[in-house]
């Protein structure tokens, strides 16, 4: 069986491509719809017969100092017509720019894992601060303070709590050549009463650029839960090969 999800088809990518990393004050300025959208499929038959479907989304629009950026990805999967893979997550996220290097920040976001027997819902407020920038790399790094709602099956029965929890992360890019781009995001989130309760997660991602609009892109992810619904793993991953379209 494949263990790749080869990419079918992707739309538009972020402004990682142009010639030099912006600031925040220098992003705002561009109010154009900044999409990317990835999907995967594939299908075996015969000895093996499975499924995968894969959708990834992620959108930026900005309106002055006001940037909103909105992510969603679905991942399916079947092995003999039995699913055995269903997860959804969806992000939206605003900031709101005071300076070149400084934005406050509010997020809301839901995952909903059916086989890990796991919901997760947070929102809350935070800070975005822009740690390094040149010619060629972008650091921001995000601290913030959430509400979380989480629904996860312990000992046979769910169990459904909400309590405070501290979320910090960073996004790294690294624009190596003309025609290569590195990036690194991560996020660790940890309850406030109960720091036995996180979670970690991670994409490292390279885009090598074939012509001006096409490119192809690898990423992979890391998705770990330190106290797992019962019965069930702590890490999840994700290896993902993309054909990528620019326009």
């Amino acid at each position: 069986m494949t263990k790749i999800t080869t990419a079918l088809l992707t739309l538009t990518s972020f402004a990682i491509a142009a010639d030099s990393i912006a600031s925040l004050e220098q992003n705002v300025l561009n109010s154009k719809l900044v999409t990317k959208t990835g999907l995967s499929y594939e299908d075996n038959t015969g000895n093996t017969v499975s499924n995968k479907f894969s959708l990834a989304l992620d959108a930026k629009k900005s309106w002055g100092k006001h940037i909103f950026t909105f992510d969603f990805d679905m991942d399916f999967a079947s092995a003999d017509k039995k699913e055995d893979k269903n997860i959804w997550y969806t992000q939206l996220s605003y900031d709101r720019v005071l300076n070149s290097t400084l934005a406050v920040n509010y997020l809301i976001n839901y995952k909903d894992d059916r086989y890990a027997n796991l919901e997760r819902f947070n929102t809350g407020p935070g800070l975005m601060y822009q740690t390094y920038k040149s010619t060629t790399m972008l650091l921001n790094t995000q601290l913030n303070i959430l509400y979380a709602k989480e629904n996860k099956i312990i000992n046979s029965q769910w169990n459904d709590r909400d309590f405070i929890a501290s979320q910090v992360g960073f996004d790294y890019t690294w624009k190596i050549t003309n025609n290569f781009t590195f990036t690194q995001n991560a996020t660790y989130n940890i309850e406030v009463e109960d720091n036995e309760n996180f979670t970690a997660y991670s994409k490292t991602s390279v885009e090598s650029k074939i012509t001006d609009m096409f490119a192809l892109g690898v990423s992979y992810k890391v998705d770990y839960v330190n106290v797992p619904a019962s019965g069930k793993e702590a890490t999840d991953t994700k290896t993902l090969v993309q054909f990528i379209i620019n326009y």
